[in-house]
């Protein structure tokens, strides 16, 4: 170990998870990553034909929405007022922003996949701790992302409680 500090000049410290990937690890590695390869372009596809829908059919979509579901949302001519063009409007940003926010880790995914063949291919460990960086901010996000949900569903079933408490009151 005293060589190895002296080849490196690292600490004891630095030294302390020094370890290789055996071969088989390196196999079992490569083969997740092709499956987050695989997994990335067709979660990537399927945003965008999401996004495609919304932005083509999103007229179409309004149109049959306004005509069924709005019906007492319209003015006294019968053409839809401001209120229900509002709500189409918010829905349509809301479902944007869903899908953009969907699409950025699989954006981390992709990269780290990418990434992590790549070292592996030509042993490169520099590549290799990118491709890991990747998949901290890949896992990180939808940790995030999960813990704002479950936030939102708290509050849901307090708000529902409390609703529910001054329902049975009155």
């Amino acid at each position: 170990m005293e060589n190895y500090q002296q080849e490196t000049g690292a600490t004891p410290e630095q030294n302390l998870f020094n370890f290789g990937i055996e071969h088989q690890g390196l196999e079992y590695l490569k083969s997740s990553a092709k499956w987050e390869k695989f997994m990335a372009i067709v979660g990537i596809i399927w945003i965008s034909i999401a996004i495609l829908f919304l932005v083509f059919g999103g007229s179409y979509l309004s149109t049959l929405m306004m005509s069924q579901s709005m019906r007492g949302l319209e003015g006294v001519d019968g053409t839809p007022t401001a209120l229900a063009g509002g709500i189409m409007t918010g829905v349509f940003i809301f479902y944007a922003l869903l899908l953009a926010v969907l699409l950025i880790p699989n954006i981390y995914r992709l990269k780290f996949a990418n990434n992590c063949i790549r070292a592996i291919a030509n042993s490169d460990t520099e590549m290799l701790t990118k491709s890991f960086k990747n998949l901290r901010v890949y896992s990180t996000f939808w940790g995030i992302l999960t813990i704002i949900t479950l936030s939102i569903y708290a509050f849901m079933i307090v708000f529902l409680l409390i609703g529910m408490a001054t329902y049975a009151t009155v």
